[in-house]
């Protein structure tokens, strides 16, 4: 039982390790493009 809640949690750790490089990740090329978009106005 020990053993299976802690694969839940390592699975679950994962999950939101990926979610999170992918929310951080797409920030960076939102704030990226804003700042091309600035410089040309």
């Amino acid at each position: 039982m020990r053993r299976r809640t802690y694969l839940l949690l390592v699975y679950v750790l994962d999950v939101v390790y990926h979610v999170g490089l992918g929310v951080a990740l797409g920030l960076a090329v939102v704030i990226y493009a804003i700042h091309q978009l600035a410089d040309r106005i």
